[in-house]
This record gives structure tokens, C-alpha cells and sequence, in this order.
């Protein structure tokens, strides 16, 4: 493993992300090193409009999603509430919608997509709601290949299984 990955993934696991400069080339086999992996095997989800297998690592620190694609990591995110200074990042690239649950914020994620992160925060309170952390990008490239989605759907009445 570089040690620019494993930087990158101590980082990470203390949500340092003062100056982040992007996620650098990371493999499967780099986390699973580092950070324990949960019981549950990864599995297939979309992510953005392309599908990437999600896994869930414990940093010591508490839980992260991993998302890879052939075995290289292309995201991790982190559900908060989260303790992140918003106005030290500076100006977004791009404000997308954000998605919490059944909550749906207009311009709530912000995009850095150049420095390789975006935050979900609820306008209402200011509290970072989730984080991301992958290789820079155009804003364009993070919501088509990269944005996760969150949107909570209801099951419909009769249970999951008449979808």
C-alpha cells in the first residue's frame, strides 16, 4: 500500500478534512488492511448513473461506506451528524440536492468536486448530515458517476415484496 493511501485513510477515519486534495489511488485489498470490515459481504448499488459494490468498513473511529469498481476504491462516505467546519472549505464547485431520509434539501450538498469532496448539510440546523471523500473531479463527473443516492423511498403497503 502507498503511503499516500494510507494517509489519506487515517485521514479519513478522523473526518481531518482541512485542505483535503482528493482521495488518491486506493484498492479494496488498501482499506481492508487497514480499516475491519463488517460481516456483510459488499454488494452491487448504483452509484451516481454507473453501479459500484458498497461495503461498510469500521475505522476505529466509527462506520464508513466504501464504494469500489474493479477492486479500486472510487468513494467513501460517512453518515453524521458529522463535525465539520463548512465555511473553513470555502466556496463549493457546485450546490446538488441533498437527500436525508424522507428530507430532501434543495442545494444542500455541497460539491468541491476539484478537491475530491462533497457535504450533505440540513440548512436548517447547519449540522453536516454526511460527508464524501473521492478522486477530484468535474461537478459534472460527481453527480453522473459518483453522487450517492440517499433518498429514502417508502415501502408500499403489503411489505418489500410486492415491488
Amino acid at each position: 500500500m502507498s503511503t499516500i493511501c494510507h494517509d489519506a485513510l487515517a485521514r479519513i477515519a478522523v473526518l481531518d478534512l482541512d485542505g483535503w486534495a482528493g482521495l488518491p489511488t486506493c484498492t479494496l485489498v488498501d482499506v481492508e488492511a487497514v480499516w475491519r470490515p463488517s460481516e456483510a459481504a459488499g454488494r452491487p448499488v448504483a452509484l451516481g448513473r454507473e453501479t459500484a459494490e458498497a461495503r461498510h468498513f469500521d475505522t476505529g473511529s466509527g462506520w464508513v461506506r466504501v464504494w469500489s469498481r474493479d477492486g479500486t476504491v472510487v468513494l467513501i462516505d460517512v453518515d453524521g451528524p458529522l463535525e465539520v467546519d463548512v465555511a473553513a472549505l470555502g466556496e463549493p464547485d457546485a450546490h446538488v440536492m441533498a437527500h436525508v431520509g424522507f428530507a430532501s434539501y434543495p442545494d444542500g450538498e455541497l460539491v468541491f468536486a476539484a478537491r475530491g469532496l462533497a457535504v450533505g448539510v440540513a440548512p436548517e440546523s447547519g449540522v453536516v448530515v454526511y460527508a464524501a471523500v473521492f478522486a477530484p473531479c468535474s461537478a459534472d463527473d460527481y453527480t453522473a458517476r459518483l453522487q450517492v443516492d440517499r433518498k429514502q423511498r417508502p415501502i408500499p403497503m403489503g411489505g418489500a415484496h410486492g415491488l
